[in-house]
């Protein structure tokens, strides 16, 4: 007969696929409180299709799912996700500053060739924003 008076073990290989997904829950309720907050910005613009009545309803449900996966954390033994936030902001600023590589004018021969002027403008641009994240990535790796 199962101990029901500690938290419920799961194998290993249980746990992490158990953790996973409630983790997963979480991370779309937080996801969900950034949609819902989100304002529009410089280079996209953020369609309010949301009712009131839709979003309170909305946060309702995420507060009770978000009640449920504290009982069940609490019941049954589950992974945390550690969660780096230096880690984290160096991988997004490495995957940019790749992204801003892939978009010089010689990286971009498979759409057309621009005409000169235009290559050394983009180019331009394009490695002062690759300098501000490189900064940004200095300070991160300095402390």
């Amino acid at each position: 007969m199962p101990d029901t008076g500690g938290k419920l073990k799961l194998g290993e290989n249980h746990r992490r696929a158990v953790s996973v997904v409630l983790q997963g829950l979480e991370k779309m309720c937080d996801d969900f409180e950034v949609w819902m907050a989100k304002k529009s910005g410089l280079l996209f613009r953020v369609q309010d299709d949301l009712t009131s009545r839709q979003r309170t309803v909305l946060r309702s449900h995420m507060e009770q799912l978000r009640s449920e996966l504290r009982r069940i954390t609490g019941e049954m033994e589950v992974d945390v996700k550690n969660q780096s936030p230096r880690r984290a902001i160096l991988a997004v600023l490495v995957s940019n500053i790749t992204n801003l590589e892939e978009t010089s004018s010689t990286r971009l021969r498979g759409y057309g060739l621009l005409p000169e002027d235009s290559a050394q403008k983009l180019d331009a641009e394009m490695f002062r924003l690759i300098a501000i994240l490189d900064q940004m990535m200095k300070a991160i790796e300095e402390g």
